[in-house]
């Protein structure tokens, strides 16, 4: 009904095990059975301090804890929040 109207497709939960093809199968199905959705490029991982925030009523990007796990997950929503700003 909106021709303007542009699909595009974020992967969250994403696992963090890199032998784990879930990804690479995912990206593969809706690159070739749905060319018409833009896959973007930034992953969300599945991550507990996601979900820690969440419980604390923040987002991950309030957090003062300086995890790795916390860094990466950070870095991941400010990834998407670039993408979205510059990329679209």
């Amino acid at each position: 009904f909106n021709p303007k109207l542009a699909p595009y497709c974020l992967i969250n939960f994403a696992p963090t095990n890199a032998k784990i093809a879930e990804v690479k199968n995912a990206q593969k199905v809706i690159r070739e059975d749905y060319p018409e959705v833009t896959l973007l490029n930034t992953l969300i991982s599945d991550r507990k301090c996601f979900r820690d925030s969440w419980a604390n009523g923040k987002s991950v990007i309030e957090e003062k804890t300086k995890s790795v796990s916390v860094k990466m997950a950070q870095q991941e929503i400010l990834n998407l929040i670039k993408e979205i700003q510059h990329g679209l």
